[in-house]
């Protein structure tokens, strides 16, 4: 008895001192419509009425990253400049997570180290979407168009649709879109890795690189 309840003691007291560790900070914004992401940590993105955004990780990273905004381009980052100008090395800050609400949007520019993903959907027009980082990435979109680059590392899972994509693959590891409904596609693929896309009109195919590119719809080249 007296061991389960120092047991029970020490997994509160442990739980206690995590969550002191935890902090928010919260990011006044405007509305924009590029958004841009350099650094390590952890992005949530929400589709809703009104901007907003707020971190959420331990005190002294929170104090790391920054925001800045020009007109409609909104940017975060938790890298620092040495004297010479070029970036320092980030760690890894898996704790660190940034949540972002988003009213409309037409351009995300990620070079993250960490996870991008969204609650809900993410229903917008015309997206261009260009990635450089190196984590996981799920987001799940309701679009007209797509223009999306991939050139880091790391797996990536798309779901629900847009009526045409452009889709060009210079990774290392895979792209999953096969339940990202699209109806017409061009794809590019000169990568290290596995592409697979969902299109049910029409699709064009090149690929160069060393892996595999298949179209699981209905489309015909």
């Amino acid at each position: 008895m007296k061991s389960i309840i120092l047991t029970s003691i020490l997994t509160l007291v442990s739980i206690l001192t995590f969550a002191q560790k935890n902090d928010t900070k919260p990011f006044p914004c405007k509305d924009f419509t590029k958004l841009e992401l350099d650094g390590s940590f952890n992005v949530v993105l929400v589709k809703g009425e009104y901007c907003s955004a707020y971190a959420e990780g331990k005190t002294k990273d929170l104090e790391e990253i920054k925001m800045v905004q020009k007109g409609d381009q909104l940017s975060f980052t938790n890298i620092k400049k040495k004297e010479d100008g070029s970036n320092k090395s980030v760690n890894s800050k898996k704790s660190l997570t940034l949540y972002i609400q988003i009213v409309d949007l037409k351009e995300i520019e990620s070079n993250l180290v960490g996870t991008l993903t969204n609650e809900g959907v993410l229903n917008f027009n015309n997206l261009k979407l260009e990635m450089n980082s190196v984590g996981a990435t799920t987001l799940h979109f309701k679009l007209n168009h797509l223009d999306f680059e991939y050139n880091g590392i790391g797996k990536v899972e798309l779901a629900g649709n847009a009526k045409s994509t452009n889709l060009e693959y210079s990774g290392i590891g895979s792209v999953d879109a096969r339940d990202f409904l699209v109806k017409d596609m061009e794809v590019e693929c000169d990568g290290i890795g596995s592409v697979k896309v969902n299109a049910s009109n029409s699709i064009k195919m090149e690929s160069s690189g060393i892996g595999s590119l298949k179209n699981y719809g209905t489309a015909k080249e």
